[in-house]
This record gives C-alpha cells, sequence and structure tokens, in this order.
C-alpha cells in the first residue's frame, strides 16, 4: 500500500480515496467478513432511536426508516432475518439518498440471489460507499 505523497492534501478527495481502498482492499476475507457483521440492521425501530451512531441514525431517519409503521418495521425485522440466515451477514445497504421503498426493493431484490460469495462482495461495495460518503461529509464539514 501506497500512502499518497506528503505534498498530495490527505484530505484530497481523489488520494484520499485511493488509500482508503488501498488499505480495506488489502485486509484478509475474514477482516472484511467481522466489518460488514459489525454494522446494524436497517430499519430496526429500537436501534434508529438509540443503540446506532449518529451518521447511521441520520441516514436512516433521512430514509423515512424511523417513521416507519409496524408493520414496516415487522417487514424490515423480517428481511432481515432472512437475509443472516441466508447469507450469515446483515444486509449493507448506504441509505443515503434512498427511500424505504428503494431500501426495501434492494433487499428483495439481493434475497433472491443463492450466491454467497456475490452478496459478500455487494456487501463489500457498500461498506466502502458508506465509508467514502462519511469521511467526504465529515472533510467537507471542517
Amino acid at each position: 500500500i501506497r500512502r499518497p505523497p506528503r505534498s498530495t492534501p490527505l484530505y484530497s478527495s481523489a488520494a484520499s480515496d485511493v488509500y482508503k481502498r488501498q488499505i480495506f482492499d488489502s485486509m484478509d476475507k475474514d477482516t472484511k467478513v467481522n466489518i460488514i457483521k459489525s454494522h446494524p440492521d436497517l430499519g430496526d425501530k429500537l436501534k434508529i432511536k438509540e443503540g446506532l451512531t449518529s451518521f447511521s441514525q441520520e441516514e436512516q431517519s433521512k430514509a423515512g426508516l424511523a417513521e416507519c409503521t409496524d408493520e414496516e418495521f415487522n417487514e424490515f425485522k423480517r428481511l432481515n432475518n432472512d437475509f443472516k440466515s441466508k447469507f450469515k451477514i446483515p444486509f449493507i445497504y448506504a441509505v443515503r439518498g434512498k427511500t424505504k421503498k428503494d431500501i426495501l426493493n434492494e433487499f428483495i431484490s439481493r434475497l433472491k440471489s443463492d450466491n454467497i460469495e456475490q452478496e459478500l462482495d455487494k456487501s463489500l461495495i457498500q461498506v466502502k460507499k458508506i465509508a467514502t460518503l462519511r469521511i467526504n461529509e465529515i472533510i467537507s464539514d471542517e
């Protein structure tokens, strides 16, 4: 892994993204799976109100997940459980800018797959997307 040169601002989006991806991509599979497993369930009623990071709370709330009806919360719970049973990892999806409908459609679409390796790859792409969005937000706030 090559760190960006000191003359390149670490906060430069391109240099920073490349460096972060190199670090993440160099991790072994077990470490990556553990990172995936550390993510909370989407649409978990109790965790949205308390127990999520401020980033996750804000992202899930803006996606409308904090205002789910009891029926919708139960649907998310069922989908989360189905996903974890099938793939042994939580469903990961970068919800920033998405709606409840977008998230439910993605859930349903990905549950149709039987390819665990493909789902791991999709989850890792989402983890990187979430991290990039959050880091870029932090940097732009400075």
